[in-house]
């Protein structure tokens, strides 16, 4: 399916440059985002209010940053990963990705562990032996040589204790949970048995490592099935973060069968699939120059939102994050004005707007 997952992937795509990761323009297209999402997480949402674009160092520590541990880093990795065949910049580029909207070491770890289980996944190993390798990354991974003095004295007086402490602390909880990934492939368990164990249902199943262990252990338990077998059990487990470990295991099955082995009426009808396959490419290709479709002389979102009403059927419009497009859709429903637009460059959106009460 299409949801906020995709739409927070493809602004990461469009961040990506010959240089790296471009914080700036993610910024930029957080603050966008918030005007056409399809339901982010809360850590995320807060993020891309709170930050300012035009910092030149991105310290954004909205409220409860230092504990933002959730899934919305680790589900946007994968442009990271086929835009460089370098680890360590795949890595640099993945941590200044996840900084920018979660500050807490689970999901600093989660990213880290799944950008190193894609890396050697993607360059041809097994995925048991991927699994272990990027446990092995994970454990030995500090976060302070990667960070700023400022960004690290503004984490530690926040949290009161040393952000290494707290990063061991998570070390071993993640640790933990890979051993029962492996005792769990080898007993008679269910997968449910498993997500439980590891807290990828109930109150912590958003976590940035449950939801990446749950995603492997999915794929390596039902690694000979198909791909709809394979992606259904997370996307039906019960009390699980559904479309975003579902997106995760979707990514590595999809991958380990290849486009070709997925059914065509499980592609056919995605919303915007000709846009998603052009910007794969050109990351694959490292033809990054391309991918943006920013116009200056367009408008924000936001601004473009408090007309809305004034918008009809078969009007253009200008935008500075997308460029051209044009209103294919208006609809007033349940005091709440609905507008699609679909953009030149391939990308659509829905935007809405509800009418004030007199």
């Amino acid at each position: 399916t299409y949801s906020d997952d995709t739409q927070i992937m493809l602004a990461v795509a469009r961040s990506i440059n010959k240089d790296g990761f471009d914080q700036k323009h993610f910024a930029f297209e957080l603050k966008e985002w918030l005007s056409y999402e399809l339901g982010g997480g809360k850590a995320t949402k807060k993020a891309a209010r709170n930050i300012n674009y035009n910092n030149d160092e991105f310290l954004n520590f909205y409220e409860c940053y230092t504990k933002a541990g959730g899934n919305g880093t680790v589900m946007r990795i994968l442009p990271h990963i086929v835009s460089s065949d370098n680890y360590s910049q795949i890595l640099k580029n993945s941590l200044e990705d996840t900084l920018i909207t979660h500050g807490s070491p689970v999901a600093v770890l989660g990213e880290v562990y799944f950008s190193s289980f894609l890396y050697q996944l993607f360059n041809g190993e097994e995925p048991i032996k991927a699994h272990k390798q990027a446990e092995n990354q994970a454990m030995d991974f500090n976060l302070v040589p990667h960070v700023s003095n400022n960004w690290l004295k503004k984490w530690e007086s926040v949290n009161g204790e040393t952000y290494e402490k707290i990063e061991e602390r998570i070390k071993k909880q993640l640790q933990q949970k890979s051993l029962l990934l492996n005792s769990f492939l080898e007993l008679s368990k269910t997968d449910k048995d498993y997500y439980t164990a590891i807290g990828a249902t109930g109150m912590y199943k958003g976590s940035a490592i449950n939801s990446t262990l749950a995603a492997v252990y999915t794929l390596i338990k039902h690694f000979n099935e198909s791909f709809l077998e394979t992606i259904s059990i997370p996307c039906y487990m019960e009390n699980a973060d559904t479309d975003t470990v579902g997106l995760m295991t979707g990514i590595i099955k999809g991958y380990c069968m290849g486009i070709k082995n997925i059914p065509d009426e499980l592609l056919e009808n995605i919303q915007d699939k000709k846009y998603i396959l052009k910007v794969a490419k050109k990351l694959i290709n490292r033809e990054f120059t391309d991918i943006k479709s920013v116009d200056k002389n367009g408008k924000k979102l936001n601004t473009i939102k408090s007309r809305l009403y004034q918008l009809k059927k078969k009007d253009v419009i200008k935008t500075k994050i997308f460029g051209t497009g044009v209103v294919t859709e208006n609809k007033f429903v349940n005091n709440t004005y609905h507008v699609k637009v679909h953009f030149d460059c391939g990308q659509s959106i829905l935007l809405t707007r509800t009418k004030k009460q007199p």
